[in-house]
């Protein structure tokens, strides 16, 4: 465990069979390696695009009613609408 109690066993795990594998010489293959890194920064900005769409469709595709009813948790929606409720003159 950590000093705040968190589990790392699974870190400390793959840390040991890592340093024996290359204690064993054994290292990945550098294409393998350019293979899978590729795939991971393709992926990230697939995702960075994917989120800017959407923060456009959200930002400037609903009104601000709509924005509040998505953002806004149910009990908070609760509160406001009971104030409007109450206080309506």
């Amino acid at each position: 465990m950590g000093s705040v109690g968190v589990i790392l066993s699974h870190l400390q795990g793959m840390f040991t069979r890592t340093i024996r594998l290359l204690e064993a010489g054994l290292k990945p293959p550098p294409n393998l390696k350019k293979q899978e890194l590729a795939n991971r920064y393709s992926k990230k900005a697939d995702a960075v695009e994917d989120l800017q769409e959407a923060m456009e469709v959200f930002f400037f595709g609903h009104t601000w009613s709509d924005k509040f009813f998505f953002v806004v948790s149910t009990l908070q929606k609760t509160k406001v609408l009971l104030f409007l409720l109450l206080n309506w003159k």
